[in-house]
Formats: C-alpha cells, sequence, structure tokens
C-alpha cells in the first residue's frame, strides 16, 4: 500500500542461553505454534473467529497475505 511500518523484532529467546529445546518448549513459544495448529486445523471461513487470528508477531508480515 505504499507505506512502511515498523514493528517490533520478534525474539523468543537466545540459543546461546537457553538451548534450543529450552526456547521450543517455552510458553511465549508454545502459545504462537498453537495458533497456527488451530488455525490449520479449523480452516479460514467468512465467519472468521477471532480465536483463529494470526499471532499479533505475524500480523504485519507480508508472507501472511501471500504476498
Amino acid at each position: 500500500m505504499g507505506r512502511c511500518f515498523k514493528t517490533k523484532k520478534v525474539i523468543f529467546g537466545n540459543i546461546n542461553n537457553e538451548g534450543i529445546i529450552g526456547i521450543w518448549n517455552s510458553k511465549d513459544y508454545r502459545d504462537f505454534r498453537s495458533k497456527f495448529i488451530r488455525r490449520r486445523s479449523q480452516g479460514l471461513t467468512v465467519n472468521y473467529n477471532i480465536d483463529l487470528m494470526p499471532p499479533s508477531q505475524c500480523i504485519t508480515c507480508y508472507r501472511l497475505y501471500g504476498i
């Protein structure tokens, strides 16, 4: 749309400090993944459910909209 939107960088952890398993199992990352699982299993319909909204970190990502 010809505009720039600045967003915060998404960070779930530091692999040097926590390790990949610790980051993968963190509450924030589990919540992030579960939104995609729910969206995939229920699909997108005209009667869009607010619970199926993408994670807030993804709202401004062009990939979400297939661009």
